[in-house]
């Protein structure tokens, strides 16, 4: 089932209590992707953002993740023909599949969490980019 949030839809998971963007047809502005969503007493734990999540929403300034995010996965597209100029991507991020942040316009600005786990994803994101300021913290 879905929950909305700021204009954020999440896909809720009643198994095993996870949450994924799915998609931001309202969403404008700063986001913010909360670490969990709250449901009838049930605390979802967001582990991804979906395919084509925010592809096309050109009402989106930039989005902040939870520095306590349980974030595992960005998939395909999922900032497609947007025009966010920044996203900091959490330390718990495993895996960001091809064109996960592909088409961020020119002059977007990447914003990393460093650790260990994500200097793969880093490594292969700055090749997929081009044209893009990428600042390491």
């Amino acid at each position: 089932f879905f929950y909305y949030l700021n204009g954020l839809v999440f896909k809720l998971n009643k198994n095993d209590f996870t949450a994924s963007v799915s998609y931001s047809p309202k969403s404008k502005g700063n986001i913010f992707i909360p670490r969990s969503i709250n449901n009838n007493d049930q605390k979802f734990i967001v582990i991804s953002i979906g395919n084509g999540s925010f592809k096309n929403n050109a009402n989106i300034n930039s989005v902040l993740i939870s520095d306590d995010s349980e974030l595992k996965i960005i998939h395909k597209n999922a900032f497609l023909s947007t025009k966010i100029s920044s996203i900091v991507i959490p330390p718990k991020l495993e895996k960001l599949e091809d064109g996960g942040v592909k088409e961020l316009r020119i002059y977007s600005m990447l914003r990393y969490i460093q650790t260990t786990k994500t200097l793969p994803i880093l490594a292969h994101t700055l090749t997929s980019l081009q044209n893009a300021v990428c600042i390491v913290l």
